[in-house]
């Protein structure tokens, strides 16, 4: 039920338009004058509604008695009610239509309002995808390049390994080798021998100062017999002694003749 409704019972809107014209015609309609009949053919009346029967019966009463108007008290509140009532209808129909209107309007500002941050919402997240989806490229770009790189490296360390496994040969045939090169240097210094102390002189001969050393000790020999001879420098370069003689000989049968 409608705040401010009044709960009377309905009215025939018949019955209203003749209450209400009923209303009018009393308030309205002027009385005429009474009747010039002769006294003793007037009605006589009462102020009472129900009139006694004897009223009727006498004729010889001058008085002359007249129904007074009675206000329709029913009907003036029956459209006071009505009226009331339509008034109250038209408020609150007016009032239906207001919240109607203010309920719409709010509505839509708020569908207004929730659509443009909706949108700028998208427009945030797909910038935000966007700017997602370059970073994964770089991502995979670099992920890719450190996977070329691992297998390049993969690559060489097994050929670095290979090389490892293969240098263990190179390894024991240098060592055969650097072993068969000190042999041929010892067997080859058999052949050899030093001198000490040999004064130093600039422009000497060598094949002719070991000829005459040769004299010396009654072991001469030929410069056919000697293959080379040649100062060797010290170790220490601050040691101020001459540089030793090596001399190599053709033979170490020869050699050992000398030494004899």
């Amino acid at each position: 039920m409608q705040r401010g409704v009044h709960t009377s019972p309905p009215i025939r809107k018949d019955r209203v338009d003749y209450l209400f014209l009923s209303y009018t015609r009393t308030n309205t309609v002027q009385r005429t004058p009474p009747p010039t009949t002769p006294p003793t053919q007037r009605l006589k009346y009462s102020s009472n509604r129900k009139l006694p029967e004897t009223c009727g019966a006498d004729d010889n009463t001058f008085v002359s008695l007249r129904k007074r108007k009675q206000p329709d008290d029913i009907n003036v509140k029956a459209v006071l009610e009505f009226v009331e009532q339509k008034i109250n209808d038209q408020l609150s129909s007016w009032k239906l239509q207001l919240d109607i209107t203010i309920a719409e309007s709010i509505r839509n500002s708020i569908d207004t309002v929730i659509d443009r941050e909706l949108k700028k919402i998208s427009a945030t997240i797909s910038n935000s995808f966007n700017e997602l989806g370059d970073i994964l490229d770089t991502i995979n770009k670099s992920l890719s390049y450190t996977m070329e790189r691992q297998d390049s490296i993969e690559t060489r360390l097994t050929q670095v390994e290979s090389q490892l496994r293969s240098s263990d040969d190179v390894t024991s045939q240098v060592n055969l080798l650097q072993d068969k090169i000190d042999a041929m240097e010892q067997q080859a210094r058999l052949y050899n021998v030093e001198i000490t102390n040999l004064p130093e002189r600039r422009d000497e001969n060598l094949l002719s100062i070991i000829e005459k050393i040769g004299c010396v000790i009654k072991h001469p020999g030929s410069k056919s017999d000697i293959v080379s001879a040649h100062r060797v420098p010290h170790f220490d370069k601050k040691c101020s002694r001459p540089k030793n003689v090596v001399i190599k000989f053709t033979t170490k049968i020869r050699l050992l003749l000398h030494i004899v």
